[in-house]
């Protein structure tokens, strides 16, 4: 990795140290039980290997989409290079014998070989700084036939119609309580951002296309709608609306048997 990676890197990891503690405040990334946990585990029951299943999860963070897939029978191994949010993910988790957490750059797991059945990430892939190694070294520690499941979304280009309406959006969600990303720590995301391989905005065509490049196979891109609707199914009509600011989707792949 150069120089100029490794400082982004570090900047990264402070970042989502300083965003640990209210993480699971910002709407949309904790997941609440009821419809949206159960329309993250249909979506995820659907694309992982059948249980039980040996899952990496990369970029776990506080631990909130461990749960989903702790919830479906499998056996988990939570990776983050945030020290903070591991923390959070190891309290919440305490106990559970089905579940190890790790400190590592996803980019560079430090698992064996054929180690895995699926590996998986929610907002992950947009953080990366060398994404063909990240993608390599997924390749490398899963089975043959094992599965690569990926929840992203374009984050750098607004919907057209959301970023018209944003005015009314703001003022449907006047009374609701302020996210805990201050103006200070917009501006340290939208700085890494605009460094980051992916920081133009990350399509599903584009992370289709990079996955075949690295040797995954199977590729294909699946509907965020199930999920999005989920999250917003007891929401104010702000969060809703607000839902709809970002193209997401999903990816998933196959390691090839030979």
């Amino acid at each position: 990795m150069s120089r100029r990676n490794h400082d982004l890197s570090e900047e990264i990891r402070a970042y989502w140290g300083r965003r640990a503690e209210s993480f699971d405040q910002s709407f949309a990334h904790a997941i609440a039980e009821g419809a949206e946990f159960l329309a993250w585990a249909q979506e995820i029951g659907r694309l992982l290997p059948p249980p039980p299943a040996r899952v990496l999860e990369l970029g776990c963070g506080t631990g909130e989409v461990t749960r989903v897939i702790l919830s479906l029978g499998h056996q988990v191994t939570g990776l983050d290079f945030t020290p903070e949010m591991l923390e959070r993910a190891r309290v919440k988790h305490a106990g559970n014998a089905q579940v190890r957490f790790y400190l590592a750059d996803a980019q560079n797991t430090m698992e064996p070989d054929g180690s895995y059945d699926a590996v998986i990430a929610r907002h992950l892939t947009w953080t990366l700084t060398d994404p063909r190694a990240a993608y390599s070294d997924w390749l490398r520690v899963l089975r043959p036939g094992g599965r690569v499941v990926l929840f992203d979304g374009d984050w750098a280009r607004e919907n057209r119609l959301t970023r018209t309406l944003s005015p009314v959006i703001r003022w449907l969600g006047r009374n609701l309580p302020p996210d805990p990303v201050d103006e200070e720590m917009t501006k340290r995301h939208n700085a890494i951002m605009a460094s980051l391989p992916y920081g133009g905005g990350l399509s599903a065509d584009r992370l289709v296309s990079d996955l075949q490049d690295a040797g995954f196979v199977e590729v294909s891109v699946h509907s965020h709608a199930r999920v999005t609707r989920g999250m917003g199914k007891n929401a104010p009509l702000a969060r809703r609306l607000g839902l709809r600011r970002w193209q997401r989707f999903i990816v998933s792949a196959s390691a090839p048997y030979s």
